[in-house]
C-alpha cells in the first residue's frame, strides 16, 4: 500500500515540473514581463502557473 505522505510527495513534484514547464514555455514566449503581456495564450499559460503555484502551496503547506 502506498503512503499517504507518498503521493503527496508524488503530487508535488507532478506538480513543480508543470509549474516549471508554463514557466519555460511563458518565458520563451514574452520574457520575464509575461505579467504584462495581453496575449490571450500568455494570460491563459499565467493564470494556470498561479493556480498552480496555489495548488503547490496547499499541498506543502499540509
Amino acid at each position: 500500500m502506498i503512503s499517504n505522505n507518498s503521493c503527496r510527495t508524488k503530487e508535488l513534484s507532478s506538480i513543480e515540473e508543470e509549474i516549471e514547464r508554463v514557466r519555460l514555455v511563458l518565458n520563451a514566449q514574452v520574457g520575464i514581463s509575461y505579467k504584462r503581456c495581453l496575449d490571450p495564450e500568455v494570460i491563459e499559460l499565467s493564470q494556470h502557473l498561479d493556480k498552480l503555484l496555489n495548488d503547490y502551496m496547499k499541498l506543502n503547506v499540509n
